[in-house]
């Protein structure tokens, strides 16, 4: 993540919190454009730029790590209705 504040207050603890932002060009959406042996239907009007961003928390033990995160997402194709909102919860250990 680009913006991330880190503070140990005791030795084996830690948290953060993060900041996400990007913008991608969608070249060819399987879910949209179909695979290679079938193709969409022409009505899918998509649009060729989205953008996403979001932003989050962690909180660190030792090797271990809980992070919980709310991410946005602009309309893919146009008769969508609206953006989409994803929570992301993970649970990581480093061994």
């Amino acid at each position: 993540p680009p913006f991330v504040y880190n503070r140990t207050s005791v030795s084996n603890w830690g948290y953060y919190g993060y900041l996400h932002a990007a913008v991608r060009a969608v070249a060819h959406d399987l879910y949209l454009d179909g695979t290679v042996f079938r193709s969409s239907p022409k009505y899918v009007n998509k649009y060729p730029v989205v953008g996403e961003w979001g932003y989050g928390f962690g909180l660190r033990y030792k090797r271990s790590e809980l992070l919980f995160g709310l991410h946005y997402m602009t309309k893919e194709y146009t008769q969508q209705e609206s953006m989409q909102c994803v929570g992301v919860l993970q649970l990581r250990h480093t061994f």
